[in-house]
Formats: C-alpha cells, structure tokens, sequence
C-alpha cells in the first residue's frame, strides 16, 4: 500500500513494455511504417482496394518527408513548429498511431518482456494489504497520484481491468475505489476509458481506429499548444508528495516547465527518477538542473539511476 503521500510523473519510456514507442520510435514508425500499416488497415478492416488505400496516403506524404527532413525527434515538436501547415493532419497521423499501438499492446504474460513489467508491481504494491473479498474499501487508502506526458490509457486500462477481475462482485463499487487516483494526461489523451464516461468513453483496443482517429485528434494538446488546464492540479500534487517517482521521462526542459518543478520541491521531497541509457555526465547534468530550480531540495535527496522503472521501484519502493 501507499502509506506515504507519492507521485508517479511518466514519460513516453514507462509505456514502452507495453507495446507504446518513445519518441524517437513514434518517428521511426511515422517515417518508415505508417503509410504501409495504414494502407493494409484501410484494405483490411474497411475494405478498401490497395491502390485506392495507397492514393488516400499521398496527403500525408509531404507532411511525412518534411517531418524526416527536419531531424526533430519529437513528432509533437514538429507539428508545433509547422502549425499551420500540417496541425490538422498531424494530429490525426499522432491519434491514428497511438490507437494503432492500444490494438497491438499487450498485458502480464503476454509481454515480450515480462521482466519489465512495472504496472504488475504497481498494482501488486496497491493491494498488497487486500486480502479478502470485502478489503476493496482498502484501496482508497493508497496516498498515490499520477502524472502522465502520454496520450494512451494503458495504464487506466491496467489498473482497472486488474482491479475488475480481482474483486468480482458489485462493478461501480471498483469504479469508485479506482477513481481514488488522480491519473492526469497534461497533453491529454486519445479517450476517456468506457467506464470513465459511458456518453463520450471508448473501449480500449479497437479496430474501428479511422473514425476514432478522426475524434482522438480534437482530445491530445501537442507541445507548445494551449494546455494551462491542469497546471494548478499537477503543483497540488507535487507540493503535497513526500516521494516523487520519475519513470520512463526524458527531462525535457519544455516538459519540467510543464511541471512547475521550480521553487515546489523542498525539504521533505525526495525524488527517484529512471535515467535509462544515461552516461553519468548526463546524469548529473539532469540532477543539477533539478537543484538549481529548487534550491531548498537538498542534494542528497535526490536518486537518478541508470535502471529502468521496474529497478526504481524495486530499489526504492
């Protein structure tokens, strides 16, 4: 159980045992991959000729050329930087690859690495202390909310269904002790989960991704576009965290900016954060940046490891 007031902020990198890219693999995919996936979806689920499905990808194809000429990593960098170009397509080229990627993510035994598994440990730390089947109300007692920069809902999806299929018995009982998490998407997300809300919710994992697509695009904020509609939420809960779990982020300056991680983190913090892949002069350039914004985080409360999310939270957790 979470005793101790906790947030988890996630990065693009805490989706990837699941199935979801980092950013430098959501650009390989668009540049490399997306046209061919969209055509066969196009022929497959709407069965739509090969050449009728090729013609309906040249309104991406400058779009995509530009994108590969650019060298920006970041797709969502991108469509920033070329708003008026190309910010209709592109966000429907961004909401068409995140629901590709919920219809080919998998879960527990299914993974192709289950060692990497951290919803699993997740979920198993906020249950630990549920034993039978009238211990439901438990789960309201874990002090933990999250913080994601990522648009799917994997983690809902997780969390729920494992929720769900623990404890049979009356459904909105583990809507409500579910809903005692804040799960924040501070760019928004492709949609609300059916049992988030049955008028405008979707199911996760569906083949009917053109349409949705079409709907997901209006719902996701890309970098530098208006999104202050949760800043005041996110400070709330970090100021009110003891323990602040970093896992799968890039520590993008844009996205620490975001996060108001200036002048919030005091004393009684203390941060773990995954730097997977990070040399040590990356590292310290990281944990300075830190303690500069917040001069009254002491030095030594501040833990950035070269582990991945499931070696954070076991080392730290």
């Amino acid at each position: 159980m979470f005793n101790k007031t906790t947030a988890f902020i996630l990065g693009a990198g805490a989706s990837v045992p699941y199935g979801y890219p980092t950013a430098k693999g959501l650009r390989e995919f668009i540049i490399k991959e997306f046209r061919q996936k969209y055509i066969e979806y196009l022929h497959i689920e709407k069965h739509i000729s090969i050449d009728e499905a090729r013609n309906s990808t040249d309104k991406f194809s400058f779009l995509i050329s530009s994108f590969k000429e650019s060298s920006i990593e970041s797709f969502d960098l991108f469509l920033s930087r070329n708003r008026k170009e190309y910010y209709n397509a592109g966000k429907f080229i961004l909401a068409w690859c995140i629901l590709y990627f919920e219809t080919i993510s998998k879960f527990n035994e299914d993974l192709e690495n289950p060692e990497q598994d951290w919803y699993r440990l997740l979920f198993k730390e906020l249950t630990s202390e549920m034993i039978r089947s009238n211990d439901l109300e438990k789960f309201r007692q874990n002090r933990l909310n999250i913080i994601t920069f990522n648009y799917d809902r994997s983690l809902e999806e997780y969390l729920s269904r494992s929720l769900f299929f623990s404890f049979a018995g009356d459904r909105e009982d583990v809507i409500k002790s579910f809903e005692w998490i804040k799960i924040i998407h501070t760019y928004g997300k492709v949609f609300e989960l059916q049992w988030e809300d049955y008028k405008k919710g979707e199911k996760y994992s569906t083949n009917d991704i053109l349409d949705l697509a079409n709907k997901a695009k209006n719902n996701i904020q890309i970098i530098y576009d208006e999104r202050k509609t949760n800043v005041d939420k996110i400070k709330k809960i970090i100021t009110s965290a003891e323990r602040i779990f970093i896992l799968g982020f890039g520590y993008a300056i844009d996205n620490i900016e975001l996060l108001g991680l200036k002048n919030i983190l005091l004393k009684k913090h203390k941060v773990y954060g995954t730097a997977f892949g990070f040399n040590s002069s990356e590292q310290k350039k990281v944990k300075d940046l830190l303690l500069t914004l917040n001069p009254e985080l002491p030095e030594g409360q501040v833990y950035l490891d070269n582990i991945d999310c499931v070696g954070l939270l076991r080392k730290y957790l």
